[in-house]
């Protein structure tokens, strides 16, 4: 597990004997603070990149694309110094944009490869997409290269839905997905088809979500294609997000 980072992050990430993580996520942060946290984790943790994007325009898949990435070119290549380094773009398209998305996604794909830059495509939200949109899909999987991911997000209602394959390590359902490379970028306790409330402060104390996350833990170590998963959420704490901050938790899962 890793912790999933909004602007920037004080505490530990780093065990107390000093092993790193093998993922962190940072969003909104700059050049200068991607290099301060490869100072922290050292050289094998994987560093996930992304900006909050208000619109997620699909109308035109491949100039969408081109348009991301050209704004987003030169802070990449001044991160990458800081690698490795993997970066999102869009975040839990719907599968009614499903074949625009993947037209998005393989166009960046190449733009980014390219410029020696590794990408986390998807960051499909719990349930996403549904099993015959995969299909949908294939051609965005056919186009990662090593070094890429899969980006997926897995939230739980309480403790007993850590059992439900449909909602946590999906991946196990899915024979698509048999060798892809893949990361959860955001993981946690949410409302999660009607089922309990967003966040875990909401439902839970911390000793029971530290117990979640033991559990989780047990899930994503099964296969070694799973890189690890990011734990919504620490650093800066908006108003909607309170009651999914883990800054003082962190500490102890660490």
């Amino acid at each position: 597990l890793g912790l999933h980072i909004v602007e920037g992050f004080s505490g530990p990430l780093c065990k107390s004997d000093g092993t790193p993580p093998r993922l962190v996520k940072l969003v909104d942060v700059s050049a200068t603070y991607v290099q301060q946290v490869r100072a922290r984790v050292g050289p094998r943790c994987v560093i996930i990149i992304r900006w909050y994007e208000q619109q997620q325009p699909l109308d035109d898949p491949i100039t969408r694309a081109r348009q991301w990435f050209e704004r987003r070119r030169a802070e990449m290549l001044a991160m990458s110094a800081y690698g490795p380094i993997a970066f999102e773009a869009y975040n839990e398209i719907p599968d009614h944009q499903a074949a625009a998305y993947c037209q998005f996604e393989v166009e960046r794909l190449a733009l980014m490869h390219a410029a020696g830059l590794r990408v986390v495509v998807g960051n499909f939200s719990v349930g996403t997409p549904d099993l015959p949109v995969w299909k949908t899909y294939k051609p965005m999987i056919d186009a990662m290269r090593a070094g890429d991911y899969l980006g997926l997000h897995e939230y739980w209602a309480d403790h007993a839905d850590l059992d439900n394959m449909w909602h946590v390590g999906r991946w196990r359902l899915l024979p698509e997905l048999d060798n892809v490379p893949i990361v959860v970028t955001e993981a946690g306790r949410d409302t999660v088809e009607g089922q309990g409330k967003a966040g875990w402060r909401q439902t839970c104390g911390a000793d029971e979500f530290l117990a979640d996350l033991r559990q989780y833990n047990s899930i994503l170590m099964q296969q070694k294609r799973i890189k690890g998963a990011c734990v919504f959420g620490g650093g800066h704490i908006y108003d909607q997000w309170r009651d999914f901050d883990v800054n003082d938790l962190w500490p102890r899962v660490v």
